[in-house]
């Protein structure tokens, strides 16, 4: 997962493979993405992972560097 830090004006890499890709046979595709507490957490939904549609709903934590079901 790579986000554009408007800060630096750089892409980051956060994370090598998002828990909803775990399986999956190309990644993520079509999934949403926004930001919540002051773009400490990101929010991550839908989705298709290859074989199915994710239905579930992920926070990724920027301080933490985790994820949450």
């Amino acid at each position: 997962m790579e986000v554009w830090d408007p800060e630096s004006s750089e892409i980051k890499l956060l994370w090598d493979e998002i828990p909803p890709e775990v399986g999956g046979s190309r990644g993520l595709s079509d999934a949403k993405m926004t930001t919540i507490s002051g773009g400490s957490e990101l929010i991550v939904y839908g989705g298709w992972s290859g074989r199915e549609v994710s239905g579930g709903i992920w926070k990724y934590s920027v301080i933490g560097d985790t994820w949450k079901r």
